[in-house]
């Protein structure tokens, strides 16, 4: 079957990089311990259990109305347990120099000084975020312990079970700390906030791990130095792929239309079917021919028969889409969006690869949709209610005139000829 070649391939493909890669890909080090906590680049780091990660951290920093203040960070080399690591937000006017020290692998202390200017009021401010699992296997499906919350700030802990724990301790105590949006699986500790005058502040993060925990060894550690400044640049395009699969297609329609039999699909001459698909979204979709062209050549050197075309709809924060934009009501389709997913369609065509087109993603209902020919929208205030982006997934499902306006729509849609193709 070519399917079947194709993943024989991938798998081969697959195993080549093992091979490069070694096993201890999987087993890093050999332990035996469960827990291993991993240094990142940026200076974070994660708590595994079992390779997985079961506390996560990221840099997070925002300016007044929770616009992004740009924040980069980066670590310098370990050397003897410690390294140093820095942040700039320059969205905040500030920036953060300090170190990690990972000496006693149970125990990761950062110390870093917070240098800032005056903010405009209303900033967010910002500082680490720390996402917890609480579905690990650890809990054996049981409901988890709840982490707390410290006086004053001071830090956060969270009980794993007997004799295991993990505290966070903050010297002095911070802006704040909290569980966002009252999510004990998202804990949010912020050093940086609303700043009246310029300054600097000391500030030491203890975290504590379960006895036992093993350090994760770095790249370098595993695989040896790496000299980057000596690697040779742009040697591969980015439309190209290191194996071309493409071969394994065929064109859209030469086995007639799919059909299901029983619990497998197969095409009308009875031909199995066989996919394996891709994502294509938003912003992607409207590109130029040349880029359109370029990307479904390659999405089908690496073995794709399917693409989703997804977002297509999205009126939100997606421009164009195929709903005219400017239209007070959602009814009409946006000629120039449509152009470029019919462009898709027969790039992808050309290639080999099948189409899966979704019909409803983020299309929000306006005033013009409230009352129509087609009757009235019965919960549209509720869908709208206190809401700038307003959208359906859910009302549609018992609206009687929602469902005749997505109808409407999906035929629109559906019907309309694709001038690359000739085909509705």
């Amino acid at each position: 079957m070519r399917m079947e070649r194709k993943l024989a391939t991938v798998l081969a493909f697959s195993a080549v990089l093992l091979s490069v890669c070694g096993s201890r890909a999987y087993c890093t080090d050999g332990s035996h311990s469960p827990f291993q906590i991993e240094l990142k680049r940026d200076g974070t780091f994660s708590l595994l259990y079992h390779q997985v990660p079961l506390i996560s951290t990221e840099f997070k920093f925002w300016e007044a109305n929770w616009k992004w203040a740009n924040p980069t960070a980066e670590a310098g080399e370990l050397r003897n347990g410690t390294e140093s690591f820095g942040i700039r937000i320059p969205g905040l006017a500030a920036d953060v120099a300090g170190t990690i020290d990972l000496r006693s692998p149970n125990v990761v202390t950062y110390d870093f000084t917070a240098r800032h200017s005056a903010t405009r009021s209303g900033v967010m401010g910002g500082g680490w975020e720390f996402l917890l699992d609480l579905k690990s296997p650890l809990f054996g499906g049981k409901t988890p312990p709840n982490p707390t919350l410290s006086p004053d700030n001071a830090g956060w802990s969270w009980p794993l079970g007997p004799g295991r724990a993990i505290t966070v301790a903050f010297s002095p105590g911070l802006k704040k700390v909290y569980f966002e949006n009252n999510n004990k699986a998202r804990i949010r500790a912020f050093f940086l906030g609303e700043e009246t005058s310029a300054g600097n502040q000391k500030i030491q993060m203890t975290v504590t791990l379960p006895e036992g925990t093993e350090r994760k060894p770095t790249v370098e550690e595993e695989y040896g130095p790496m000299d980057a400044a000596h690697w040779l640049g742009n040697l591969f395009p980015y439309p190209q792929a290191p194996v071309d699969l493409s071969t394994l297609n065929h064109r859209p329609g030469t086995h007639g239309f799919l059909r299901a039999v029983g619990d497998r699909l197969e095409f009308e001459d009875g031909t199995p079917a066989r996919f394996w698909g891709i994502n294509v979204m938003a912003y992607a979709l409207f590109s130029s021919d040349a880029q359109i062209a370029k990307h479904a050549k390659r999405l089908a050197m690496l073995g794709f028969n399917l693409v989703r075309l997804h977002h297509h709809d999205t009126m939100a924060w997606v421009n164009p889409t195929v709903i005219n934009k400017h239209s007070p009501n959602s009814r009409m389709l946006d000629q120039g969006g449509i152009d470029r997913i019919d462009y898709w369609i027969k790039c992808l065509r050309e290639n080999g690869i099948y189409v899966w087109l979704d019909m409803h993603s983020y299309r929000q209902f306006r005033e013009g949709d409230r009352s129509t020919d087609l009757g009235d929208v019965v919960t549209y205030d509720e869908f709208t209610h206190g809401k700038k982006s307003p959208e359906v997934k859910g009302f549609c499902q018992y609206d009687p005139v929602l469902q005749k306006l997505m109808s409407e729509f999906q035929e629109k849609y559906l019907s309309h000829v694709n001038r690359y193709t000739g085909l509705a």
